[in-house]
């Protein structure tokens, strides 16, 4: 079967190609955190440069343990809400929804039409897992879900919001919360040091990437979207094993605190 080719995804569009080889990789240990077999498979079916990234282990390691916590994390919402919605923003080529077999949730993977356009091709949609191509920043994207507004809803955010604009950021928190009430959010957040590093990363650097924005205390986010409270965080200072150098240092809190996993739950009554 011919690859399809990839070569038309470009900066943020093309960052859920890295992050796929990355569990792929992942997938292909013995030691390995997480097991997706269908990772492996898009990987084969995509004609893309993943070699360009497999020598970038802190960015590989950072992603599967990335993915552990919020399949974690994920897990325990379908089994808390059954029947309720899950949307990733900004999905890329995960297919969290059907790794963990979420079947008493209805799943939302949204991404621009360009990613969209190409993931059709590779997993097609089906009952209770579907695509919505738009931009996370256009507020239109809302009014698709606007059915059962109190409906339990779960928010997913990897990998993106630190590379779009602060305010636009904070906006679009500022709408979630309107639009889904009492509804939670898993979003990755980075501190103002990982954004400086972010200039050493091999991988942002060969994908043009750069952090925008960063916070220390992970309770800023309350200040952003009032009424919100953050339930939870998870820093990446887990498998030790695997860290290599870094492990020395993991222990202290602008290292450990780098990058982090935040469950944000947002007001029943928006403010």
């Amino acid at each position: 079967m011919p690859r399809l080719p990839a070569d038309g995804l470009a900066g943020l569009a093309a960052s859920g190609l890295f992050t796929l080889g990355a569990r792929a990789l992942e997938t292909s240990r013995p030691d390995a955190l997480l097991h997706d077999a269908l990772a492996v498979e898009l990987v084969d079916r995509l004609d893309w440069r993943f070699d360009a990234y497999a020598s970038d282990w802190m960015t590989q390691l950072t992603v599967a343990i990335r993915t552990e916590i919020l399949d974690e994390a994920t897990r325990d919402f379908v089994q808390r809400r059954p029947g309720g919605r899950v949307v990733n923003l900004g999905a890329g080529f995960c297919v969290r929804g059907l790794r963990l077999a979420a079947t008493d949730v209805d799943w939302i993977d949204l991404d621009l039409d360009s990613v969209i356009a190409l993931k059709r091709r590779l997993v097609p949609e089906r009952p209770g897992y579907r695509y919505l191509a738009a931009s996370v920043l256009d507020p239109a994207w809302l009014d698709q879900l606007a059915e059962k507004p109190h409906r339990p809803t779960l928010l997913l955010a990897e990998g993106l919001l630190q590379y779009l604009p602060r305010p636009e950021v904070a906006r679009l928190l500022g709408n979630l919360a309107r639009r889904f009430p009492g509804s939670e959010m898993l979003l990755e957040v980075i501190s103002p040091l990982a954004v400086a590093l972010a200039a050493l990363s091999p991988t942002l650097t060969r994908a043009g990437l750069r952090p925008q924005w960063g916070i220390g205390a992970v309770q800023t986010l309350e200040r952003w979207v009032p009424g919100a409270r953050v339930a939870a965080s998870w820093s990446y200072d887990r498998h030790l094993d695997r860290w290599g150098w870094v492990r020395a240092v993991a222990w202290l809190p602008p290292i450990r605190d780098l990058m982090r996993i935040v469950d944000l739950r947002f007001p029943v009554t928006p403010a």
